[in-house]
Formats: structure tokens, sequence, C-alpha cells
């Protein structure tokens, strides 16, 4: 995506570009829901794909498109299912992004009691104190559709506890890059800032641990992934063009005085070298819409 920053001289037509940008993205997840309402006896969405791809807001958003089209939805975040920090530690587990790390036999009895109709408790887990710290009890409506979101939601492992439902398959990811003058960024690094952004204001995790992480986590995605794509039935880009401006001012306020040596530090320079081309002044928090996918990776 080339961006004309040339085009962007004013307050008004940064609006305009923010606005266009959110317009193109709920239509592309509208004319999913749409292939969604009209597969016969659906009963299920998986919605995978890589870390910060912005899949619990395009849940939300098929939510209220699916709705308009009178079908229900229901969103179950395969996160929730995650083992505890006390239950990984007993059971020897070390990749919290693989899928050892779920409780695969909670998951699949959840989904075969959802499948069959009946009453099956729903978890919350908490990221900050890293255990389930609920859960609710729900019964299945006749007509309701339930969306498996997830990075975990292409695992075979997954995968093999719906089968019990017939469904379909999503795959959301940041598909292109963006350019600005002579400025580029690649999906990964969009995905590496939205993903600093979001560790620092919803899982208490602070740049450095951030960088340590970003390894196993593209590690993962290379494994366990980007290996199963294609198989899908329909996909997303979830890139909103003007993140740049957005995530990008969040991830140089965060990343000020990052230390020469800290973990990735080349990377976090060169973005930061790159974002201090960028005139991101006239972009506002204020212009963000309510409901946003970019709210994710914000404060």
């Amino acid at each position: 995506m080339i961006i004309d920053i040339a085009k962007l001289d004013s307050i008004d037509m940064a609006r305009a570009f923010v606005d266009d940008c959110e317009a193109e993205f709920r239509a592309s997840v509208r004319g999913v829901a749409q292939y969604i309402a009209a597969s016969e006896d659906c009963r299920a969405v998986t919605l995978a794909g890589p870390t910060c791809s912005g899949k619990t807001t395009a849940a939300s958003i098929l939510i209220s498109a699916l709705a308009e089209m009178g079908k229900k939805a229901t969103v179950i975040s395969i996160d929730d299912f995650y083992y505890s920090e006390d239950d990984m530690a007993r059971l020897g587990i070390c990749d919290f992004e693989g899928a050892s790390a779920i409780d695969t036999e909670f998951f699949r009895k959840t989904a075969e009691q959802l499948a069959s109709f009946s009453e099956a408790y729903l978890p919350k887990y908490d990221f900050t104190l890293r255990r389930r710290v609920s859960l609710t009890p729900h019964v299945p409506e006749s007509n309701e559709i339930f969306i498996f979101e997830g990075i975990q939601a292409i695992y075979p492992e997954i995968l093999s506890c719906l089968d019990s439902f017939k469904r379909v398959s999503l795959f959301i990811c940041v598909a292109d890059g963006v350019t600005v003058g002579d400025v580029s960024f690649s999906p990964h690094e969009m995905r590496l800032m939205r993903r600093t952004v979001r560790d620092h204001y919803h899982r208490g995790t602070d740049v450095e641990n951030t960088m340590i992480l970003w390894e196993n986590v593209r590690s993962n995605e290379e494994k366990n992934i980007f290996p199963y794509v294609g198989g899908e039935n329909m996909s997303i880009n979830s890139l909103i063009p003007y993140e740049i401006f957005m995530v990008g001012k969040e991830f140089l306020s965060l990343s000020e005085g990052y230390p020469a040596f800290g973990p990735r530090a080349d990377e976090v320079f060169s973005l930061r070298e790159r974002l201090l081309k960028i005139p991101c002044r006239l972009f506002t928090h204020d212009m963000m819409p309510e409901g946003s996918l970019l709210h994710e990776f914000s404060e």
C-alpha cells in the first residue's frame, strides 16, 4: 500500500483518509459475513491468523454484520482455553504459542457440547494473572453460529476438536506492507508494532519483553500457521493503512530510550529511524472511530 503524503496535508484530508480506510475494511468483513450467511447449515466459523491480525475486532464486526442478516453469532476465543501458568509449569510446557499450551481436552468437550445443543461452560482467561478466572454457562440456540477465533484456529490439533460442526474457515492477516514517501514497512513489521503497543496497554508487557517473545512468535507462525494457509474458505486483509501514523506514533513513544544492547535493538532502532521520517502530527487518536480494529492496538 503506497500512501501519498502530499494528499494528506490538512486535518480534514487526514480524517477523510481514516474514514476511507475504515469503510474499506468493514466492507471486506461484511462480504465475508454474506458468505457465511449463505453457507447452508453452517454452525461454526474458525477465524485464524497470526498474532495481532485483528481477530478479536474482526469477529465483533462479523457478529454485527451477521445480526443484520438475521443470524446470531457468538465468539469463543481459543485463548480462553490456555492452561494456567502453574499448569503449564507442572506439565513442562514452555511454548506459549503452540497447541500444547491449549487445554484441548476441555476445548473438545466444550465444542461437542455446543454442537449437540447442550449446556457448556465457557472460560475466561486473564493474561495479566495468567490463569482462567471464570466459567460462564451457555446453552446454544437453534440458529446460533459460533466463531472460534485465535491463532490456534488453523492448528490441526484444534480443528480436530471441531469435527462435530459444519463450519466455514477464515484467515485474517496483515497481507500488505505500507510505503510512505521513500520509507517502507513490511507486513511483519506492521504486526510487530501492533504487538508492542497491545502488549504494553493490554497485557502489561514492556517493549523489551515483547522483543524477547517476538522470535518465538515468528518461529511458531512459520512452523504452525503459514504452512496451513490456503485451505480456508475466505481471507481478510486486516491492514488499516492509516495505522502507520497512529500505531507508529505509539510505538515511537513506547520505544523511546530503548537500550542500545536490548533484545532486537537493531530492529527497534530501524523502525524508529523510519517512523521519525513520517509526518504524523495531523493524525490524532480521536479520529479513530468507535469499534475500529486499531483499538486493539492503542491505549
